[in-house]
């Protein structure tokens, strides 16, 4: 991940995910997407999420996010799923 700041908005590029476990249950690698969600006192304001990359453990993303919210004084949670 990469993170520019521009004015007060915030924009994340997102390259490769690296590394990720496969579970040796399943047979069929999973279909990976990262959501992100911009919280101000513990309520999401914002969310935004990667396109699915099919069946794969290591994801090339090279996509670009942009949250129009002012980010002072939030938090950013980033989820793999």
């Amino acid at each position: 991940l990469s993170m520019f700041i521009d004015k007060s908005k915030l924009d994340i590029e997102i390259v490769q995910v690296k590394n990720l476990k496969h579970r040796p249950i399943n047979k069929i690698l999973p279909n990976i997407y990262i959501k992100f969600y911009m919280f101000s006192n513990s309520a999401c304001v914002e969310k935004q999420k990667t396109t699915s990359k099919q069946r794969t453990i290591t994801p090339s993303y090279q996509e670009h996010i942009r949250f129009d919210t002012d980010y002072k004084g939030k938090i950013l949670h980033v989820t793999i799923w």
